[in-house]
């Protein structure tokens, strides 16, 4: 890549992690081409939105079509139960009031866009009361990736961490006082072979420095914290394996997602994981082998391969405690599919789109505590460049979708606090 100037490859909504489904890659470097941003003419997204024919809202609800974040940004701190949303394709962080999580209205957005002649495709995100912090990628350039956080009633002055290039996902420790970076480093061959260990970093939230950092695996991915912090899961994509990382000694062990681990070449591609019973057990989303599959921790043993269907490409995985369920984002066939964690069979599948749109592409996932309401991330028809994401509510216990608010460009991932 270089600075500034056309890339061979198309930085796109999807960088940070890679695609599985050749139509997502292409769909998205179109987006780009049509945008202009690959003939220097800058953003792009937001220009596409701009010209476009798009239904914003109207009054409080109503939405810029540049980015696709609120005309009216409400007022006061930011506080009470909220989701916060990264928006890849326009440089945005989407905060939401979730006082009525069935309907979840679009308060405000952050702008994450140090670099604003490109896009900086904020990616992951990570909250709690303290605030939350956000990776930023930086699709183009010889440029070092970033962490941002965000403190509640200092929005405007948010603390930013330069990082190795491509940081990708980020979780937060039990306490709130360490903050978990995983980098891809992979990103231009997004489907293998990997050739360049991933990185695994520890900062602290405090000193707001990098404690340790540790290369891993070929191409770190998604991570998970258990309940009690006591041991911290890494998906590594390119050696089809689970980095167990325990903070306490700093120590590292290998746990393979299925038979026969690869270098480089993965069979299953594990990029999200969601850990349950207390840490014990992982469940990971395989994007190449389009199934969820469970991993006993303790003995290091595949417990099952759940099939997502043909094309999944599947994405964010959660665990649902309270109903038992295993929720996955099967992005490539436009559905939230619902796993019965004790049959370890498929409940249901739950068709996701946005408004007066065919086809959506479920992402991110987030579960409201203490309910049935599970949050997705939805980025649309990728096919659309101008096309406003979505924030879909889904009662899991019913199997169905509840409301879905417009918003924003390239929705990616999703976090809640209660």
């Amino acid at each position: 890549m270089s600075s500034r100037t056309t890339s061979s490859r198309c930085s796109s909504p999807w960088a940070g992690e890679p695609a599985a489904l050749g139509r997502l890659i292409a769909a998205s470097c179109a987006l780009w081409v049509a945008s202009g941003c690959l003939e220097g003419s800058g953003r792009g997204v937001g220009d596409v939105g701009a010209t476009s024919a798009v239904d914003a809202g109207r009054g409080d609800d109503a939405l810029d079509p540049r980015t696709g974040c609120p005309l009216n940004p409400a007022p006061g701190p930011d506080e009470g139960p909220r989701a916060y949303m990264t928006l890849a394709s326009s440089d945005q962080v989407a905060v939401f009031d979730l006082s009525d999580p069935t309907s979840p209205r679009a308060l405000r957005c952050a702008p994450i866009d140090p670099n604003p002649d490109w896009s900086d495709e904020p990616f992951d995100l990570a909250a709690d009361p303290r605030g939350w912090v956000v990776t930023v990628p930086h699709g183009f350039g010889f440029l070092l990736g970033e962490l941002w956080s965000f403190e509640p009633g200092a929005v405007d002055s948010p603390r930013t961490l330069e990082l190795v290039g491509e940081p990708d996902h980020v979780a937060l420790s039990p306490d709130g006082d360490t903050v978990y970076v995983t980098a891809l480093q992979n990103i231009e061959r997004p489907l293998g072979p990997y050739t360049e260990p991933g990185q695994f970093m520890v900062v602290d939230r405090a000193t707001w420095a990098v404690e340790a950092q540790y290369p891993l695996g070929l191409g770190a991915a998604g991570l998970d914290v258990a309940p009690d912090g006591s041991r911290v899961v890494i998906t590594s994509a390119g050696t089809d394996e689970l980095y167990v990382y325990t903070p306490s000694s700093g120590d590292f062990r290998g746990v393979p997602v299925g038979p026969s681990p690869t270098s480089g070449s993965p069979t299953y591609q594990p990029f999200y994981v969601a850990l349950a019973d207390g840490g014990a057990l992982a469940w990971v989303s395989a994007l190449k082998s389009d199934d969820a599959r469970l991993i006993d921790l303790e003995r290091g043993e595949l417990l099952a391969a759940v099939d997502l269907g043909e094309g999944a490409a599947p994405r964010d995985i959660v665990w649902l405690e309270r109903q038992g369920l295993v929720a996955v984002a099967a992005t490539g066939r436009d559905e939230v599919v619902l796993i019965d964690a004790a049959t370890r069979a498929v409940q249901a599948r739950v068709p996701v789109g946005p408004p007066a749109v065919t086809g959506g592409a479920p992402y991110g996932l987030a579960a409201v505590p203490g309910s049935s309401w599970l949050l997705v991330a939805n980025s649309a028809n990728p096919d659309t460049a101008a096309t406003l994401g979505a924030l879909v509510v889904i009662d899991v216990e019913r199997g169905e979708v509840v409301t879905e608010r417009p918003v924003g460009f390239g929705p990616r991932m999703i976090a809640v606090v209660p």
